[in-house]
């Protein structure tokens, strides 16, 4: 399977807040990258002598672009929010992102904001419980789908 093949992922209800959260995240740093990418190639047109061809930088500014449009059509899926798990449909490489960053950033918020006081309460377990759900889902998540891209060599 190619990574701009599109797949089904079953979002959780419990991890929907969470991946919808990292499907923005995903969106605007896309965004800026590609902005930044854009901004650069207009300075180059309008600065020569200098190189617009550079067939590296426009397959990234086009690959760019190509990713930015799979995130925001998961995004259109997750706006309003569905009350219970959701099925979302998307480039596998793009969904295999933002299950990475749901991993990453409810890893980062797990032990530092859930078991940062002494002693550690009941609801602060369950809440770090929780958090730490979301983490595994989104790294299993990811490991899976970065298995349908034969060039990913997960």
């Amino acid at each position: 399977m190619a990574e701009y093949e599109e797949v089904t992922l079953t979002v959780p209800a419990d991890h929907l807040e969470a991946f919808r959260e990292a499907v923005v995240s995903e969106v605007q740093d896309n965004a800026d990258w590609v902005g930044s990418m854009g901004q650069e190639l207009g300075d180059r047109l309008h600065n020569p002598p200098s190189r617009l061809s550079e067939d590296q930088e426009l397959a990234d500014l086009r690959s760019s672009g190509r990713y930015l449009h799979s995130a925001l059509e998961l995004a259109e899926q997750l706006f309003p929010l569905p009350a219970s798990e959701a099925e979302v449909r998307g480039q596998v490489a793009c969904l295999a992102h933002v299950a990475e960053a749901v991993a990453r950033n409810a890893a980062g918020k797990s032990a530092a904001e859930k078991l940062s006081c002494s002693p550690i309460e009941a609801d602060a377990l369950r809440e770090f419980r929780a958090t730490a759900a979301t983490a595994d889902w989104g790294a299993q998540a990811a490991v899976a789908l970065h298995e349908q891209i034969p060039e990913s060599g997960v």
